[in-house]
């Protein structure tokens, strides 16, 4: 069984990308928590509420599918992808810039 899902990894390169990217959002919260470790300070009050966790899962889970759509990359293009995918909705869902006047 095991040996089923290591090569069914190494094969499917969408699920790669998939999983690399979920790893990296992720990860980014993981840092968060253990700079407020490492700072002395108590954890802020957004990781104790339902609705971010679910909102993080949401972003991993999107994270995931944009990399496998675009899984031409490598695992660890997805990573970065995953773990900028914050900022690229976040930019995405910006107002553009007036025109300037002629």
């Amino acid at each position: 069984m095991l040996s089923d899902l290591r090569a069914t990894l190494a094969d499917d390169l969408p699920l790669q990308a998939f999983l690399a990217a979920m790893v990296g959002n992720l990860s980014v919260v993981c840092v968060q928590i253990g700079k407020s470790y490492e700072a002395g300070r108590p954890l802020p009050a957004r990781f104790q509420r339902y609705g971010f966790w679910l909102a993080r899962a949401g972003a991993a889970l999107g994270a995931g599918v944009l990399a496998a759509i675009a899984s031409n990359q490598s695992p660890v293009m997805s990573f970065y992808l995953g773990a900028s995918f914050q900022v690229i909705i976040e930019n995405a869902l910006r107002e553009p810039p007036p025109a300037p006047p002629p």
